[in-house]
């Protein structure tokens, strides 16, 4: 009776380990790396976002409140001109 009951109980623990182990999550994958152009207009927008933030922050240190338009402007155009050249260098199809 003993050896039903060791038996059992190895059986009901092997279980529950093979349970668990199904329940376990799987790592969600990594999404892919972005391809080259979307890499390179990600760059043109975060150093656009990084300049415009620089301007903002000189032009209200001065108090120069008036002209703070100016550095959306600028950024907007370096935004603008780099995706241009990031089409140049990676063209679609």
């Amino acid at each position: 009776m003993k050896r039903w009951t060791c038996l059992v109980g190895v059986v009901l623990v092997a279980g529950l380990f093979w349970v668990a182990g199904c329940k376990k999550e799987k790592e969600t994958p990594k999404p892919p790396p972005p391809d080259p152009l979307t890499a390179c207009r990600n760059e043109c927008k975060n150093a656009s976002e990084k300049m415009n933030k620089e301007c903002i922050d000189g032009l209200t240190q001065q108090g120069a409140f008036d002209r703070l338009q100016e550095c959306t402007t600028k950024a907007d155009d370096y935004s603008r001109d780099c995706r241009v050249e990031c089409d140049k260098k990676f063209p679609k199809g």
